[in-house]
């Protein structure tokens, strides 16, 4: 599996995804500090806030579903699947594979936009309390968030994997997931709600001080270990498109062999 995952990884590379995903958190973490000095807010626990509501509702159930039902894809396009089942390589693993790399991609993302942050407040937003102590804690909250919310991601993901070209309909699903979001979280359902079921884990306030701020991290650890369940019953049952006619016709090969 491990040589598996860094062939995945190296595709990302290959593609130049990992480039788009970049510019998605650079354009995240500047509308944050913008958000946060239009606001008055200039200390890093409050750009911290919008940073992390941006990723939650805008930036990464784009970014992290767009690439990996990308990288999924591309074994329809570049058309490997029918070499798929000379190898001991199944569907299966090749897509907990792929999600892996996408999760991993996720985690990326959160210590890159971490380092935006930090490279925006200091040349930017200058907060007042620019300290260890609170970057520590953002490090935590951003880099968590962005682990924890793909779980609640990844069912789309391997359900859209099932389709030839149909992952940017995941795609856009997931972002109006993540958007519906933002109003979910402000009627007290944020625990039981998925892609925002992290900020008790994290201990995310919002930076008004609305909605609910006493979360239940025993609920939303529940809600999102529920997500994982739905991912991997999806992968278990998940065939290629066009992988039954592939599998029925080595059998028909296999079985003509046998006859001669």
């Amino acid at each position: 599996m491990g040589a598996l995952i860094l062939c995945e990884f190296m595709k990302l590379k290959r593609y130049n995804v990992l480039w788009f995903g970049a510019v998605t958190v650079v354009l995240g973490t500047a509308y944050a500090a913008s958000t946060s000095l239009f606001d008055g807010a200039c200390t890093y626990a409050d750009y911290v806030s919008n940073l992390i509501w941006a990723n939650f509702s805008y930036i990464m159930p784009f970014t992290v579903t767009l690439i990996g039902g990308f990288i999924i894809d591309r074994e329809y396009t570049d058309d490997t699947l029918k070499s798929l089942f000379c190898v001991p390589v199944s569907w299966r693993r090749l897509l907990a594979a792929k999600l892996v790399v996408a999760w991993l991609a996720a985690i990326a993302f959160g210590v890159f936009s971490l380092l935006c942050s930090v490279a925006l407040s200091v040349a930017w937003v200058h907060p007042a309390d620019f300290t260890a102590a609170t970057l520590v804690r953002g490090a935590a909250q951003i880099i968590g968030l962005n682990a924890l919310q793909f779980l609640a991601l990844a069912p789309i993901i391997a359900l859209f994997a099932r389709w030839r070209g149909k992952f940017f309909i995941g795609v856009l699903v997931a972002f109006c997931y993540g958007f519906v979001g933002i109003f979910v979280a402000g009627q007290n359902l944020a625990d039981v709600y998925p892609p925002s079921a992290a900020f008790g884990l994290i201990g995310y306030v919002p930076i008004d001080g609305s909605g609910i701020v006493s979360y239940n991290p025993v609920v939303g650890a529940a809600v999102l270990a529920v997500c994982v369940a739905v991912t991997v019953a999806i992968a278990c049952c998940s065939v290629p498109d066009g992988g039954g006619k592939a599998r029925s016709g080595r059998q028909r090969v296999s079985r003509g062999r046998r006859a001669r």
